[in-house]
């Protein structure tokens, strides 16, 4: 992410996506990234779509934040998921 001038202000890492199976025994189930994509002032995920159609993963799905800290909403670990699509440029 970016300041005004350009210059780096902080590195957000893809959040990891945990299948069910996956949340109950890490050795088991599907894993995958959801690279975080910043436009303006908004912060969006983008899940792999091979990840979300996959016939082996097993709902639901759970996607971490990268620490135990949210910032944001004031509620820890809280996120919001929408149906709302973000046109590609």
């Amino acid at each position: 992410m970016l300041n005004s001038k350009g210059q780096e202000r902080i590195e957000l890492p893809a959040a990891p996506m945990m299948d069910a199976a996956a949340m109950n025994n890490p050795d088991t189930g599907k894993v995958g990234q959801a690279p975080i994509e910043i436009d303006g002032d908004t912060a969006a995920l983008k899940a792999d779509n091979a990840f979300l159609t996959d016939p082996n993963v097993t709902y639901p799905i759970t996607v971490q934040t990268g620490s135990g800290t949210w910032v944001g909403t004031g509620i820890d670990g809280d996120t919001h998921v929408s149906n709302e699509v973000i046109s590609e440029k």
